[in-house]
């Protein structure tokens, strides 16, 4: 009698982040096809996002959180700025619930930031299309005399406008320290038209390196050395090949800027751009980018979360896709919460010790906290009660236990992961000619065969730090595709999968 030989596949990791476009086979072993509501750590782990709390105990009414800005006084006070049916809201950090103060009246579009001084303090500038507006923390005041820009930036001691009402291809600059003057040249403001690429309209502009980058619906162009010299320059071409999709779809770290192209996710510094996409590491937005509506293409908003070092990206009707910043990887979509109601703003804040926090605003009237403390449902009250449990779900890589033109019976898959307390994880497997699911059993053991628990010798599986778990498996078949599903509120973590089987032919 012919003894059938173990073969073994694994998940390598997760440092590969989300493949969701490439072939099963063209999978690499550390990506996931996979991997809703799901954050990568630093370290290629994969686990569970955090939840979201709202800041405040009413909603604002029945209109979107246009968008949202943190904006740090003289004092060292963060505020943070709301945007909501034509007026602004303040709010500083503390404990929940916070307060959420009317200051002004804006246009009803997204609200662009910046802050600067107005030739005697430090304030900031808010433009929307409307008159210019400035907020001291006090007073919010409109600047009758400068240009109405839909955005606004800093450059070299300037402030920088764009989006004008017949002026679309230009922008803008103030005086040196002093925001009020833009676009007036009586006050040593003024307009420089860009035309780099014949006549295109400007979606928005970021300061980059010694440059301050121009984005067009197609093409970059850049000006450079604009400062205190009072150097003219003409706007040079960067790319003609890719723009941005609109105002909100720009952030900048690290001396790059992400944005959001009709191809996908791009960065670009003064001197090149080009994709985060690979043949190896594809961008997973492209197909939903290329469903969207213009209105909801224009509506895409990219920011960076300085907590975690990730760049999101809320896609309308879709949800948050993150891309990590130090492995190079995507996951997500981040949905649920996130959806119900929709993300239409998202904000960097600072906490009461002046660590960095993230926020999101919705369609329904919120503002909320992303990752709190603890914190595994979504739209939490302010006061810490209720909210909705939402699943993570990780699919593995396909796997072949070697030929994959071999059947094989599959007997088992070990986990190595840190539930946390979690007691609500599960693996499921689909081979062709068998499902099934099993309960991932956290706290008496590690070993878990179906939903039981058993103990090695006299220790403890699962207690703390990070142990293995074992699920029997079923069927036979080429290969074998993993799903852990996890339902509880904790943040687990999954290092790897290992699938265990024997090559199935006749004895």
């Amino acid at each position: 009698m012919t003894v059938r030989p173990p073969s073994q596949d694994s998940q390598q990791g997760f440092s590969g982040g989300l493949n969701s476009t490439s072939d099963p086979s063209a999978v690499a072993p550390n990506q996931m096809v996979r991997s809703d509501n799901v954050r990568l750590a630093d370290y290629g782990a994969a686990t569970k996002r955090g939840g979201t709390q709202r800041i405040h105990t009413t909603t604002l009414g029945a209109h979107s959180v246009k968008s949202g800005y943190a904006w740090r006084k003289d004092t060292s006070t963060v505020y943070g700025l709301v945007q909501f049916n034509g007026a602004m809201y303040s709010f500083t950090w503390g404990t929940f619930p916070r307060t959420l103060t009317n200051i002004g009246v804006v246009s009803d579009v997204a609200v662009s930031g910046a802050a600067f001084r107005d030739g005697s303090a430090n304030v900031v500038y808010l433009a929307s299309g409307g008159a210019l507006k400035k907020w001291d923390g006090t007073t919010f005041t409109s600047i009758a005399t400068a240009v109405q820009a839909t955005g606004v930036a800093v450059y070299h001691e300037r402030l920088w406008g764009w989006g004008v009402a017949g002026s679309l291809d230009s922008v803008f600059y103030s005086a040196l320290d002093n925001g009020d003057t833009l676009g007036v040249g009586a006050s040593s403001g003024g307009q420089i038209i860009v035309r780099t690429f014949g006549q295109r309209n400007i979606v928005a502009c970021a300061a980059v390196n010694t440059s301050l980058l121009i984005f067009h619906n197609r093409g970059i162009s850049r000006l450079t050395g604009y400062g205190q010299s009072d150097t003219t320059v003409l706007p040079e071409a960067v790319t003609a090949d890719v723009g941005c999709v609109g105002q909100q779809a720009v952030c900048v770290y690290d001396n790059i800027a992400y944005f959001v192209s009709e191809r996908g996710l791009y960065q670009a510094n003064e001197n090149n751009v080009q994709p985060v996409a690979t043949p190896e590491h594809p961008d997973p937005i492209i197909n939903y980018l290329q469903a969207l509506s213009s209105a909801n293409l224009a509506a895409v908003v990219c920011a960076f979360n300085r907590r975690t070092r990730e760049v999101w990206i809320a896609l309308p009707g879709t949800g948050i896709f993150v891309y990590h910043t130090v492995i190079k990887a995507w996951s997500g979509p981040f949905q649920d919460g996130y959806l119900s109601p929709d993300t239409t703003a998202l904000f960097e804040m600072v906490d009461s010790n002046n660590q960095p926090i993230f926020c999101r605003g919705d369609d329904s009237g919120w503002v909320s906290q992303c990752d709190p403390g603890g914190v595994y449902v979504d739209n939490m009250a302010a006061a810490g009660t209720g909210g909705t449990v939402y699943n993570a779900v990780i699919q593995c890589h396909r796997m072949y236990c070697g030929d994959p033109t071999t059947a094989n019976a599959f007997i088992w898959a070990k986990i190595l992961a840190a539930l946390g307390g979690s007691n609500s994880a599960s693996l499921s497997w689909n081979t062709l000619t068998d499902a099934g699911t099993a309960q991932i059993v956290s706290g008496a053991s590690g070993l878990a065969w179906g939903a039981t628990t058993s103990s090695w010798g006299a220790g403890t599986w699962g207690v703390g730090g990070q142990s293995p778990y074992y699920v029997r498996l079923s069927g036979t078949g080429p290969f074998v595709d993993i799903t852990i599903t996890d339902s509880g509120q904790a943040g687990a973590i999954y290092a790897s999968v290992e699938v265990t089987s024997k090559i199935y032919g006749r004895r």
